[in-house]
């Protein structure tokens, strides 16, 4: 008979749990008791997660579906953890195999697999709910696989004590399907080594273990099956030769092409059935694996459908984007700092089918990264047309937050990849008129055509890669590190706190401003009801965030949605009521949302004050550029084109025939650039503009875009202080026409990579020098495409004596580059490290297997070791090169906190090094952050543009304000000058953790950086600082012109910041109307 009691008396011994050495002989009886058991067990796990997946449609379960998630990553990276549960998997196989031979189960053998058994019980509870708070697809999943696994080992164990069969107990578990767990160890295991399957030997490793396991699973399955026998159910199906199992069995293995022999059919009828039962199987079994693995394929591929949970927002990425650009992307978008907008954000991409997957497989790999489980639940990888409605219906179009379109960065041909992203936007609003959209482009000139045949209303972002780029490092040129300014303010950067206090003092400075971004905010309506000016609100948010927040400009937002953005509209500039239909939002710089704190009804109005108002305050004067372009004349006057075209023309005709003469005019000066002047070059000075691109016969494809670089560089009025621009080239750009009426632009012909034309251009002598690359080559590795631009920034800082007075500006399309380009002081300090990897390893021990290759000296990178690069740049560096350093120790004399700063330097992100902090590179992944921030602020990319627009310029600190604070200097900007200071441009050490004195400053490696908004109250002055400022915007000057009647005078902004005498009524009359 069969009976089942809960456990043994008080007193009986601990002995009398398992049956010892008087085992009863495995029968279907004990182990269909434990089947039933272990089913009742598995249903009510599936019970619990259905209710798991029914409360997850209806309350918001993404912070836990987050943690179990992050916990699984935990457990499944963890190497300890890993092995505990490997060794105790291996423990628990043998011990079966053991009772295999001796039929017996001893206490001690007992308790070690019940503890193994609830350890992976345990282990299965977390992957259970992790499971079912995904979906309810995924955790039938689970349910059909893992967990009736583990609830088929954990019942089996403890039948040991609680089941008997007449009287006595049995040996046998299911214990020997623990090795599908050491399988999945031994995965998880290679994952965390890094280990490469491509070696032949770990490919063989892997394959012998994963052989070992099958083979010892189906053998002892096959044992345990022979051992019990046929169960009563089917003993009497299987008394004849031929029966209905007995007839499966040799079809199987007939068709499986296997063949044991055992069974032959005897009758002539029943052999042409073999035959016809053998092709037809196998062709009928070969076409069943075709259409699995192609269903397979595509889902692997992208090819499933995306839906999205109930109360979530989701955005669509689609174009064509690099991996880098979608790595971007995805870090923006889930940034900490945006943790309350993306909480309940999800990210689908669609990616085009035609690049293999391997866009894919990247976005793949960096969601597998420790730092980056938490976001595996928030990315979804489709791929599709978007041009097909069944791809975009997968995607769930109809539902969408918004749609970025991002595009090819090294893609051989622009003007193709912005085409086909214009083509993808129209599709998606023809289908869903209002869908935010975000297009990136990566020619400006191709932005017309996304207005036509589609209009392009407030719900559509355009951005041109191009005219960021050339604007920012333009207004760059004029005022050093105001890219990096700007790119710090659209990039979402968390600072790491703890490194405050071992860092170098301009590393804590500027990381404290790299922390800020740009916020808009609504402005409280208690300043409008106080009729507070704009820079009295500007003082009372300092005075209310401790000097921590500033207020650079307001948004207006008129009744009719249109929106007025205005970056300094100077500091007696009304903040406008209500009631008159307007709506103000004022743009702040601070390191969080939260940290915003504006005066409050009732409050202390902290911004108003007696001041001097009389002499200080100018009602007809304003330090600000009009931002008006002077065109220069066209050679040939109004007369002569009156008398090439047709006098018998009606005035309109006369009209478009004027035009007609001045572009073919125009034209012919474009296929004949002006050569600069000899005078002018060796003067010095002058921008000059590198144009690095492949073979000569590709070069005149390529369009520069030089309108955008040159708009801030013209945007004074004072045409003796424009800076002379000549551009290196081996053809004339395509696009030259745009850069005719632009003063002083010249062209010379040469090839940027040839110290020949580099010193023809004289680069040694110029102002600033920006290296662009301006045709994209197929290169075999990502960071090869900028291969060309490396190696002509190297020769150019060989050619120039003072590297600290020539602003050199190279463009970098792959991010991790910037360890090629570094500062020419730390190439000096690198070439004498004897040990790199060492060094940067004890500096930073978190330090990826990606850096440690690029550290690595005996694992070259492609084409030589960045250890070899730095020395091989270091010799380029003239008279401090590594040849002339001698036995001068300089590493090994630095202090062992400084040399682990520097050497943390090296190996940090781009965005950290000195060359970026002082403005001297520019990365174009800036648009990416860009295109993701403007999803949470609609407003930034205008105001992005607005601020690059704006004059700006750089005030030095006069003697009698060093040593005062930041917030005084601003404050007397601000009232006095109208300038609205927005961070400095200071001096500091490499490597000092200390500030030096005079004396050793000279033997120091000096740098400048950009020190963004910095606390304005905890700040002092220095006597080598440059303010970086904006003046009052144009538009405010101009309206107050019309409302006034006043004259208003443009002071030009100069690199120092002193301001020129005012300019005559008629001057500005001549420049409005040229404009």
């Amino acid at each position: 008979g069969l009976s089942t009691r809960a456990g043994q008396g008080c007193g009986s011994s601990m002995a009398d749990l398992v049956c010892g050495s008087e085992c009863s002989e495995p029968s279907w009886a004990f182990v269909g008791t434990q089947i039933q058991l272990s089913f009742a067990l598995w249903v009510f796990f599936l019970c619990g997660g259905m209710f798991l997946v029914f409360i997850g449609t209806t309350k918001d379960m993404n912070p836990a579906r987050t943690r179990f998630q992050l916990l699984k990553g935990k457990m499944q990276h963890s190497l300890p953890y890993n092995v505990m549960h490997g060794s105790l998997g291996a423990i628990q196989c043998s011990l079966f195999l053991i009772r295999t031979y001796s039929k017996s189960m001893t206490l001690i053998e007992f308790i070690f697999e019940a503890v193994v058994v609830m350890l992976c019980l345990v282990d299965m509870i977390v992957l259970w709910i992790r499971a079912f708070l995904s979906g309810l697809r995924s955790g039938l999943g689970f349910m059909l696989s893992r967990a009736s696994i583990d609830c088929l080992m954990f019942v089996s164990v403890l039948s040991l004590v609680l089941i008997e069969i007449d009287g006595a107990k049995s040996w046998i578990t299911f214990t020997f399907l623990g090795a599908i767990r050491l399988r999945r160890v031994w995965t998880d295991v290679l994952d965390i080594q890094k280990v490469n399957l491509q070696v032949l030997d770990w490919q063989i490793a892997d394959m012998v273990v994963t052989v070992a396991v099958v083979v010892f699973v189906s053998a002892m399955s096959v044992m345990t099956l022979e051992n019990l026998g046929d169960p009563e159910i089917l003993r009497e199906y299987n008394e004849g030769t031929w029966n209905t199992i007995s007839s499966m069995y040799f079809i199987i293995a007939t068709i499986s092409t296997v063949g044991y022999g055992d069974l032959t059919p005897a009758t002539g009828l029943g052999r042409i059935c073999a035959i016809v039962a053998l092709l037809g199987g196998i062709s009928t079994l070969l076409l069943a694996w075709r259409n699995v693995l192609r269903v397979v394929t595509l889902n692997s591929s992208g090819g499933g459908t995306y839906s999205p949970p109930l109360r979530c927002k989701f955005v669509i990425v689609a174009g064509n984007p690099s991996p880098q650009s979608a790595k971007d992307l995805i870090t923006e978008l889930f940034h900490p700092d945006h943790a309350d907008d993306a909480d309940d954000l999800q990210a689908v991409f669609l990616l085009p089918r035609s690049n293999d997957g391997a866009v894919a497989a990247s976005i793949q790999d960096f969601l597998e990264q420790r730092a980056n489980l938490h976001l595996a639940t928030k990315v979804f990888l489709l791929q599709g047309n978007v041009l097909d409605l069944a791809d975009l219906t997968r995607s769930a179009v109809l539902q969408a937050s918004a749609f970025f379109l991002l595009p090819d960065v090294s893609c051989l041909d622009p003007a193709r990849e912005d085409t086909e992203n214009i083509i993808r936007m129209m599709a998606v609003l023809r289908l869903v008129p209002t869908m935010r959209m975000i297009l990136v482009l990566l020619k400006a000139e191709n932005g017309k055509l996304s207005e036509a045949g589609i209009r392009v209303g407030d719900n559509v972002t355009v951005l041109a890669a191009d005219q960021l780029k050339l604007e920012l490092v333009g207004k760059t040129c004029q005022v050093p590190g105001f890219s990096t300014l700007i790119c710090n303010l659209c990039k979402t950067i968390q600072h790491a706190d703890e490194e405050i206090g071992t860092s170098p003092l301009w590393q804590q400075e500027y990381d404290r401003g790299m922390g800020n971004e740009l916020y808009e905010v609504e402005l409280n309506a208690t300043y409008a009801s106080r009729q507070a000016l704009f820079s009295e609100v500007v003082v009372d948010v300092l005075e209310h965030t401790e000097g921590s927040v500033y207020l650079i400009g307001l948004i207006e937002i008129r009744p009719d949605g249109t929106k007025r953005v205005l970056v300094n509209p100077g500091p007696r500039y009304p903040v406008k009521k209500p009631d008159t239909g307007t709506k103000t939002n004022g743009i702040f710089v601070a390191a969080d949302r939260e940290a915003v704190v504006q005066c409050d009804a009732g409050g202390v109005f902290l911004g108003r004050r007696e001041r001097p108002y009389g002499s200080s305050q100018k009602e007809n004067d304003s330090v600000v550029d009009t931002g008006v372009i002077r065109a220069r004349q066209v050679a040939a006057s109004s007369d002569d084109i009156d008398r090439l075209i047709a006098v018998d023309l009606s005035d309109e005709e006369q009209a478009r025939a004027r035009e007609l003469v001045k572009l073919a005019r125009d034209h012919k000066k474009a296929v004949k650039p002006e050569r600069p002047p000899l005078k002018l070059l060796a003067r010095g000075g002058h921008i000059v503009v590198a144009c690095v691109s492949g073979e000569s016969k590709e070069a005149p494809l390529f369009g520069l875009g030089l309108e955008h670089f040159m708009r801030p560089l013209r945007q004074s009025t004072d045409d003796e202080r424009h800076s002379p621009v000549v551009v290196v080239a081996l053809e004339p750009p395509r696009d030259w026409h745009s850069t005719v009426g632009l003063e002083q632009t010249y062209f010379l012909k040469g090839n940027p990579l040839s110290s020949f034309d580099l010193q023809r251009a004289n680069v040694g002598d110029a102002a600033s020098v920006f290296v662009c690359r301006v045709v994209s080559q197929k290169v075999a590795e990502a960071w090869m495409a900028d291969a060309a631009v490396i190696c002509c920034t190297r020769l150019i800082e060989a050619q120039v004596e003072n590297v600290g007075f020539t602003n050199i500006i190279p463009e970098l399309t792959f991010e991790a580059n910037f360890a090629f380009v570094p500062m020419p002081q730390l190439a000096d300090a690198w070439a004498k490290s004897s040990s790199p990897l060492q060094d940067a390893e004890a500096a930073n021990p978190r330090m990826s297997t990606k850096t440690k290759q690029f550290w690595d000296t005996d694992k070259p990178f492609t084409r030589g070791s960045l250890q070899e690069s730095f020395r091989s740049s270091a010799k380029l560096m003239g008279s401090k090169s590594a040849a002339n350093l001698g036995e001068e120790q300089f590493i090994q004399d630095i202090p062992a906190e400084a040399r682990k700063s520097f050497l943390r330097t090296l190996t940090s992100e781009y965005f950290r090094q000195p060359r970026y902090a002082g403005g001297q590179l520019f990365v174009g992944t800036v648009i990416t952050a860009l295109a993701a921030n403007t999803f949470y602020n609609p407003s930034l990319s205008e105001l992005v543009f607005t601020m690059i627009s704006a004059p700006v310029t750089m005030v030095g600190v006069p003697k009698e304000w060093v040593g005062k604070s930041y917030f005084e200097f601003f404050d007397h900007l601000l009232w006095e000058e109208e300038l609205l200071a927005i961070g400095i441009f200071r001096q500091g050490d490499l490597l000092s953790l200390v500030d030096m004195d005079p004396m050793q400053q000279k033997a120091s490696r000096r740098m400048s950086y950009v020190y963004t908004t910095p606390p304005a109250k905890a700040t002092s002055m220095k006597l080598l600082d440059r303010v970086i400022v904006f003046g009052v915007d144009p538009s405010v000057v101009r309206e107050k012109q019309k409302t006034e009647g006043t004259t208003v005078h443009a002071k030009r902004l100069g690199r120092t910041g002193s301001m020129n005498a005012l300019r005559s009524l008629r001057s500005l009359r001549s420049v409005n109307s040229s404009r």
